[in-house]
């Protein structure tokens, strides 16, 4: 998979900033910091291995199934998507394999700062899943008895 050339072009320009001035400039990691931050959630699943997105489709499957499981036990879905412990798991595959990715691509990034970049994207896509699916659940927006 190949880097695009705008992403390059702003990663290699704060990489270079970077090293530019005085013993108080900010260091590679925290210049780069604010592009990869800067970068929407597009332009991430375009980096993507084959095998982290395999790794979002399973944390999307997993996290349909869950919530369907959930309004089976207790009449309604989740208010929040913590309340689906048993995905953790399969978040921290997802956040693993684009976490991979993103190292394959920006070799020069700390894992850390990588890693933080991927649990983002993460707790973002699972958001949209979660608003989606209430959105799609006639139920969501009425409270149960008792609640």
């Amino acid at each position: 998979m190949t880097l695009r050339p705008a992403i390059l072009a702003v990663l290699a320009g704060a990489a270079l900033l970077a090293g530019c001035g005085d013993s108080a400039a900010p260091t590679a990691e925290k210049a780069l910091a604010g592009p990869l931050q800067s970068l929407d959630d597009s332009k991430v699943r375009a980096l993507l291995s084959e095998e982290a997105r395999a790794a979002l489709g399973i944390l999307e499957q997993g996290a349909r199934s869950e919530m369907a499981a959930y309004k089976a036990q207790y009449g309604h879905l989740p208010a929040t998507y913590s309340e689906l412990a048993s995905m953790e798991g399969a978040r921290t595959v997802a956040v693993a394999a684009i976490t991979d990715a993103l190292a394959e691509q920006v070799p020069f990034v700390r894992r850390e700062t990588l890693e933080q970049v991927a649990g983002e994207f993460v707790d973002r896509a699972q958001q949209r899943l979660f608003e989606q699916l209430k959105a799609q659940d006639p139920a969501a927006g009425t409270p149960e008895p008792g609640q």
